[in-house]
C-alpha cells in the first residue's frame, strides 16, 4: 500500500526530481514510513513507504543490483517467496534474507519480461533498465494495487494514483466524456480508461515497456490458461482445495504485526476468520487475526447472531462497529478530493470498520471479498459432461449427488437439482426468457438507464451497444473461467475494487482478499465439471472443505445479508440533493424529467417492498456520482464548452494554482 512514481523522458531531457517530489507528497497518505527518489538524465523512480510485510521495515527503494543498471520500485506483497529465492539460487544468484523488492529485481536481472507471471501476490511494479534505456511497468493478474500513467510520445510518468499523474500541470486536464458515459450506462465496461483523457490504467495482468521506439502494452497473463486438475475422488478435491485456501489466508497474514480479519457472519468472510483462528491454534503464524465487524441497524441486514457463532467456536469477541450511512456531503467531498467517482454506498458503508481498525493500530486486514465469484461453483457444469459425452465423469457426479442428498448436503430433489442442471441449459433461450417472464423472474441484466438517457447521447457513444457487447462477452466464455474471467476482466468491478482499495488506503489500512489468490482461482478453474458442479447448492465444494472448522450453522447456512435497505436510503437521499438541477441535463445527457419520474417510482417500489427498485439502484446511484463529479470541475477548476461546433461538450480541467492532493 506505498506509493511509486516514475518518469521518463523519451526525448532524453532530465527528469524533474521536483516533479517526482510533488507525485508522491500529493498522496503522502499512502506512506506514512518515509520517501525516496532517485534521478538520473531522463530518469527518475519515487517512493513513498508504508510498511506492512516484516521485510518491508527494513527495506530501501528503489532496489539497485551490483552494477546500478536496473533500479526497481514496488508496491505489494510477493507470496511465493521461497519457490522465488529457490529458483534464483540454483540459477546461482546469491541471496541473505532477501526483501519483496529485491526479489523482483533478481527476477528481472535473470528472466526480464519473464519475471512478472512467475510472480505470486499483489503488486504494482516500475523498473529503469538503463543498460536499453527503456522503463517497464506490471501489474498483478487481479490488478490489486493500483498503477496509472501517461504517455504522449515524448514523456512517460507512472503513478500509483491519478491523482499524482495530475500534479504535472502540463497535462491538459479534460474529462473522459466516453468513460462517463459508459458509468451512467451500468459500467464501466472499459478495464483501461480513466476519468481523466490521455490518462490511463494499467491493468490487471498487463505490462507495458517504454523506449525510444515508443510504448508497448501486453497482457502476460492469461486467465484461461489454468492447468486442468483430476482428482480420485469429490472429498479428494474438497481437501485439496482447503490446503489452497489455508495457503492463501497465511500468505496474507505475513505482517509486522497482528491483522485484522472482517467477520459478517456470512461463509465467506467466516472461513476467512476460522483459517486465520485455526492457523494460530496450530502455531503456523505467530500473530492473530483480530475479528471486526458490522452492525445494522435493518432487521434484513443484521447477522449478529451468526457472528455469534463464529464467536463462540473460535472463543473470541468481535469488535463490533455500526455501519456508517454516508449522506450526499460526504460523497461530493470524497469525488472532490480524489478526482474520482464515490464509492457505492454498501463500500462507503465499512467506513466505521476501517476507523476502528486503524484506531487499534492494525495495518492489515483480511476480507471475504471474490468468496462469490471463485467458490460459487457451476449449475451448467452437469450439462457439459452431457454434451461432451462424458458417461463415466456423469455417472460420477449423479452419485455424487444422491450422496450429498442422503447426507442433507443438498435440500432438492434428484430428478429437481439434475433438471436444473442438465436439462434447463438446452432448452432454447428464447423459450428460457418466455418462462422466465412467465414466472416474473427476468434474469437478464436491467438497461433501465435507456429510460432516462438522451437518446442522442447514448448513440454518440454506441452505449446500448457497448452494454451487449459487454454481456455477450460473458455469454461466451466456459462456465471454467467465469470467475476469473469477472475477478480480472470486468471494468466495473476493476475500478469497484481501486475505491476500495483508496478508501482503505486513506485510513492506513492494506486490505487483502484470499479468496482471490491467483493459485485458488486457477484450482477451481481447473477443476473437473464434475467435482466443480454446485449441485444446485452455491459453494457445495467450499463447504465440504470448510468440514470441522467451521461452525456447521455457517457451513450449511444458503442464506445471506440484505443491504438495499442502505443502498436505496442513501441513493434517495442523494438525488433528492441533486435532482433539481442536475447539471448532466443541462448538457443534454439525461432527461431531468424522466430521470425524476424514475427516481421517484424506484423509491414506491421500494417502499412496497417491491424489489423492482433495484433496477434503478445501481445505474442512478452511478448517474448521481457522475454528476457531482462534473460539479467538482464546473465549480471554479473547469469551464464546459458546448456550443453549436463542439457538441460533444468538452471539458477541460484549468489547472489550478495549488494541485490536489491527499495530504
Amino acid at each position: 500500500m506505498s506509493a511509486i512514481a516514475g518518469i521518463f523522458n523519451v526525448d532524453e531531457r532530465p527528469a524533474d526530481r521536483a516533479m517526482l517530489r510533488a507525485m508522491v507528497d500529493s498522496v503522502c497518505d499512502r506512506g506514512p514510513d518515509g520517501a525516496a527518489f532517485w534521478t538520473e538524465g531522463a530518469a527518475g523512480l519515487a517512493f513513498r513507504k508504508f510498511a506492512t510485510t516484516p521485510e518491508a521495515v527494513r527495506e530501501d527503494q528503489p532496489w539497485v543490483n551490483a552494477d546500478a543498471t536496473i533500479r526497481v520500485i514496488f508496491d505489494g506483497r510477493i507470496d511465493n517467496r521461497r519457490e522465488l529465492a529457490r529458483d534464483l539460487e540454483s540459477s546461482g544468484v546469491i541471496l541473505d534474507e532477501p526483501t519483496d523488492v529485491e526479489l523482483v529485481g533478481r527476477c528481472f536481472e535473470l528472466w526480464d519480461e519473464g519475471a512478472w507471471n512467475r510472480l505470486l501476490g499483489d503488486y504494482s511494479i516500475a523498473v529503469w533498465d538503463s543498460r536499453r534505456r527503456r522503463m517497464l511497468c506490471a501489474r498483478d493478474p487481479l490488478g490489486f494495487k493500483p498503477l496509472h500513467y501517461f504517455f504522449d510520445g515524448r514523456r512517460f510518468l507512472c503513478a500509483s494514483d491519478l491523482i499524482q499523474i495530475l500534479q504535472d500541470h502540463a497535462i491538459g486536464r479534460k474529462l473522459n466524456e466516453a468513460f462517463l458515459a459508459e458509468c451512467l450506462a451500468g459500467g464501466p465496461f472499459t478495464r483501461r480508461e480513466t476519468v481523466i483523457r490521455n490518462i490511463f490504467r494499467l491493468e490487471g495482468g498487463a505490462c507495458l515497456t517504454v523506449d525510444s521506439s515508443g510504448m508497448r502494452h501486453r497482457e502476460y497473463y492469461d486467465p484461461a490458461a489454468a492447468k486442468a486438475l483430476r482428482f480420485a475422488t469429490y472429498d479428494d478435491a474438497a481437501s485439496a482445495l482447503r490446503e489452497t485456501l489455508v495457503e492463501a489466508v497465511r500468505c496474507r497474514m505475513r505482517s509486522p504485526g497482528d491483522v485484522a480479519a472482517d467477520l459478517s457472519g456470512g461463509l465467506d468472510s467466516s472461513s476467512i476468520v476460522c483459517i486465520g483462528h485455526d492457523l494460530v491454534r496450530r502455531g503456523i503464524v505467530s500473530n492473530r487475526a483480530e475479528p471486526f465487524s458490522l452492525i445494522y441497524s435493518d432487521p434484513d441486514a443484521d447477522e449478529r447472531e451468526y457472528i455469534a457463532e463464529v464467536e463462540r467456536a473460535c472463543d473470541f469477541s468481535t469488535h463490533e462497529c455500526h455501519a456508517f450511512e454516508p449522506d450526499a456531503a460526504w460523497f461530493a467531498d470524497y469525488a472532490h478530493r480524489h478526482l474520482e467517482l464515490p464509492p457505492y454506498p454498501n463500500y462507503a458503508m465499512g467506513q466505521t470498520l476501517m476507523q476502528n481498525v486503524a484506531a487499534r493500530g492494525l495495518r492489515v486486514a483480511l476480507s471475504g471479498h471474490g468468496g462469490d465469484h471463485t467458490m460459487d461453483g457451476g449449475t451448467g457444469d452437469l450439462a457439459a459432461l452431457v454434451r461432451g459425452v462424458h458417461p463415466v465423469r456423469l455417472a460420477h457426479a449423479l452419485r455424487s449427488l444422491r450422496r450429498s442428498i442422503g447426507s442433507g448436503e443438498v435440500q432438492r430433489g434428484f430428478i429437481d437439482v439434475v433438471f436444473r442442471s442438465a436439462v434447463w441449459p438446452f432448452v432454447p433461450a428464447f423459450a428460457r426468457e418466455r418462462v422466465r417472464r412467465m414466472l416474473n423472474r427476468g434474469e437478464s441484466p436491467s438497461f433501465a438507464w435507456l429510460s432516462w438517457l438522451e437518446p442522442a447521447f447514448a448513440r454518440r457513444f454506441d452505449l446500448e451497444d457497448r452494454a451487449r457487447r459487454a454481456l455477450r462477452e460473458w455469454d461466451e466464455k466456459p462456465q471454467a473461467v467465469w470467475a476469473m474471467w469477472y475477478l480480472m476482466r470486468d471494468g466495473w468491478l476493476t475500478y469497484a475494487v481501486e475505491g476500495g482499495e483508496r478508501d482503505a488506503r486513506r485510513l492506513g489500512i492494506d486490505y487483502r482478499h484470499p479468496f482471490c489468490d491467483r493459485r485458488v482461482i486457477e484450482f477451481v478453474s481447473g477443476l473437473a465439471e464434475e467435482h466443480r458442479w454446485n449441485q444446485g447448492v452455491s459453494k457445495l465444494l467450499m463447504r465440504h472443505a470448510m468440514k470441522e472448522l467451521l461452525p456447521e450453522r455457517i457451513r450449511k447456512r444458503t442464506t445471506k445479508g440484505d443491504f438495499n435497505d442502505l443502498m436505496m436510503r442513501a441513493v434517495k437521499q442523494t438525488g433528492d440533493s441533486l435532482i433539481d438541477r442536475l447539471e448532466i441535463a443541462e448538457m443534454g445527457w439525461v432527461s431531468q424529467a424522466r430521470l425524476k419520474q424514475a427516481h421517484e417510482s424506484a423509491w414506491r417500489f421500494y417502499q412496497s417492498r417491491d424489489w423492482r427498485c433495484t433496477d434503478y439502484m445501481w445505474t442512478g446511484f452511478a448517474l448521481f456520482g457522475v454528476e457531482m463529479l462534473i460539479r467538482h470541475f464546473s465549480g471554479g477548476f473547469a469551464r464546459i464548452a458546448t456550443t453549436e461546433t463542439n457538441r460533444d461538450s468538452r471539458m477541460s480541467l484549468v489547472s489550478p494554482d495549488r494541485p490536489p492532493t491527499l495530504c
